[in-house]
């Protein structure tokens, strides 16, 4: 990040990571959700996954054409 074009360096920033807990940004507990019906879900997990990837994905490329960034992120 040291060489990192237009980047602006500010100073660390302490949190007490209770308050972030307490804020609901840090989980407790994470639930995963599986099917119970009977069928072949190998992929369910990774479909849904790859619809939430493609979904952020054009959701950054809106952002970064709405701040006229020359450098989106892609992955």
């Amino acid at each position: 990040m040291k060489v990192a074009f237009k980047r602006s360096h500010l100073p660390d920033v302490l949190v007490d990571s209770t308050k972030v807990q307490d804020s609901g940004l840090i989980k407790d507990t994470i639930l995963i959700d599986i099917p119970d019906d009977v069928g072949e879900f190998d992929t369910v997990l990774v479909r849904r996954a790859t619809d939430k990837l493609k979904a952020s994905t054009e959701a950054w490329a809106e952002y970064a054409t709405q701040q006229e960034d020359s450098h989106p992120v892609v992955h």
